[in-house]
């Protein structure tokens, strides 16, 4: 998620106001790539690269990539927190100590 990221925020700090619908779309297809069929971020990208295919304009509004970084950013920090306590929990059970 982190790669997708940085990439809409390169898109973003290239831009003049408006994004390429192709190149936003793009990321989300190429980051798609590495993750397994089951993943649940792998439907998320799916959907909004398909979402962004829809657009009628070639081109994005900043502000509209910078809401998807945003939300992106958003849940890259709820899957960490779930994995930290997922990890803590599995630790207790073993006997470990973090």
């Amino acid at each position: 998620m982190r790669g997708v990221i940085a990439d809409l925020e390169g898109l973003i700090a290239a831009s003049k106001g408006t994004v390429p619908t192709g190149a936003v779309a793009a990321t989300f297809e190429r980051h798609s790539s590495a993750l397994p069929a089951s993943s649940e971020v792998l439907a998320m990208f799916q959907g909004l690269a398909a979402k962004i295919h829809t657009e009628t304009s070639p081109q994005l509004a900043e502000s509209g990539v910078r809401r998807i970084t945003v939300r992106l950013r958003q849940r890259e920090s709820d899957l960490g927190r779930w994995v930290d306590r997922r990890g803590a929990k599995l630790d207790a059970k073993q006997g470990r100590t973090t």
